[in-house]
């Protein structure tokens, strides 16, 4: 959805109950700044990934008001938002996207949800059941930028304790509010906890919980003051927001705009990441590697990791699932083998990542041909057999300093519906197709 809105009437009075959801409670005019435009306020809600840094989603904007030949007063303001206020307005305006707070906790497992905050993230930790008490919850959050990892250990304080470091707070029995370490984001929890069997009565002390922390997207609205051309006039902010979906010909992972249709006063954007389904068959004695490129991506090539047993694809996706997308390319690279290359496989040939370019034919699919040798042999070794795709953008313009294209793995949707930098699949017709080509 998209637009701009005339600040009058019913929508005026939409802003203003949108200006109050945002900042909480309590719901505050806000008087214009000194130096500020009357001109038209644009307000996108934006939802990304994690990994999506917030200077990404400013500077996608910045580039859509350069190439649309806008300005605004100062620079585009983003204010994070509770998931619940997107779930809410999206509902409002009718919205097909997405939820982004799940339903209830699936009972008997551990539920981690969004609560509503002013200040920063803020969730709740809900344990398997009200009898069990929190004792310490261990967070391991993923590398920073600087590649430093980080692992906290919390302990749970009282309702109402105004301590300093008080970011693990009882609610009721086996409920928690948690504010995770700011900037970070989690990835696996560890929890502790002190529990009264039913049978014996007795209090089993110190059982652990172990867990992966579930992929909670960002959100924030930002402000776009006085929007307007160039030299003067009205802004034309169909325009502007053309342009901003264009940036996704020039990033891996972009702001997408989807359209609600009419005038309205926000924009609701999404940084995740296109569907693409993997699919490669068994033809004779080669292996047609043919992977759909994602939908909505300049997808330069592929990477497949291949030959995988199924213990070494569960590793391989371990690793490379959450794989951090910038440092994806170089990663593949210390075991590709490129177009240039011969990709042959047989029972003694290691797992390599092995460069899929575009179909000439078909630019929205990637093939390569690769020969199998010893089949025999592939049979024995691997009575099923794996593969691991990566999807790699690469700028048209912009270089690294060492004078390489910058590069950047494309995140895509998995058969949850999560963002993953890597998808894995069966090669489908392997066992049937090696076992017609060499009878037993």
């Amino acid at each position: 959805m998209a637009g701009a809105v005339r600040p009058a009437g019913r929508v005026a009075r939409l802003a203003a109950l949108i200006a109050g959801l945002l900042i909480g409670a309590e719901s505050v005019a806000q008087e214009p700044l000194a130096g500020r435009g009357t001109g038209t306020t644009l307000y996108l809600v934006v939802r990304t990934k994690p990994s999506v840094p917030e200077k990404r989603v400013i500077d996608t904007i910045e580039a859509g008001l350069d190439a649309s030949a806008h300005v605004i007063d100062g620079k585009p303001v983003p204010k994070n938002v509770s998931p619940l206020f997107f779930d809410q307005f999206a509902e409002l305006i009718g919205s097909a996207r997405s939820r982004a707070v799940q339903a209830d906790t699936t009972a008997g497992k551990v539920g981690i949800r969004p609560l509503p905050s002013r200040e920063g993230q803020l969730l709740e930790f809900q344990l398997p059941s009200a009898k069990q008490t929190l004792t310490s919850l261990d967070v391991e959050y993923a590398p920073a930028a600087d590649g430093k990892t980080l692992s906290n250990k919390y302990v749970p304080k009282p309702p109402g304790d105004k301590a300093s470091d008080n970011v693990l707070t009882l609610i009721e029995p086996g409920r928690y509010a948690f504010r995770p370490s700011p900037g970070r984001v989690p990835t696996k929890f560890s929890a502790t906890v002190d529990e009264r069997d039913d049978k014996t009565k007795e209090l089993v002390k110190d059982k652990k919980i172990d867990g992966d922390w579930p992929s909670m997207d960002k959100f924030y609205v930002v402000s776009l003051y006085n929007l307007r051309k160039v030299g003067g006039g009205r802004h034309d902010h169909e325009s502007f927001l053309r342009e901003i979906e264009r940036q996704n010909l020039n990033a891996a992972n972009p702001i997408n705009i989807s359209r609600l249709g009419g005038d309205q006063l926000f924009v609701f954007a999404d940084m995740a990441g296109g569907g693409a389904r993997v699919g490669s068959l068994v033809v004779g004695n080669s292996l047609e590697l043919r992977v759909p490129a994602p939908v909505n991506r300049t997808t330069r090539r592929a990477w497949v990791l291949f030959p995988l047993s199924e213990d070494a694809y569960k590793a391989a996706v371990e690793k490379y699932s959450n794989f951090n997308t910038t440092d994806m390319p170089g990663e593949v690279r210390k075991n590709a083998v490129s177009v240039s290359e011969d990709a042959t496989v047989g029972p003694g040939t290691p797992a390599r990542w092995i460069e899929v370019p575009p179909e000439i034919a078909n630019p929205g699919v990637l093939y390569r041909r690769v020969p199998l040798n010893d089949l025999p042999g592939l049979a024995t070794k691997y009575p099923k057999v794996w593969q691991l795709t990566v999807y790699e953008f690469e700028h048209p313009t912009k270089v690294t300093p060492l004078n390489q294209p910058e590069r950047e793995a494309i995140q895509i949707k998995n058969e949850k519906d999560q963002d993953v930098t890597a998808l894995g699949a069966p090669i489908f017709n392997w066992e049937s197709e090696l076992r017609r080509i060499v009878p037993k």
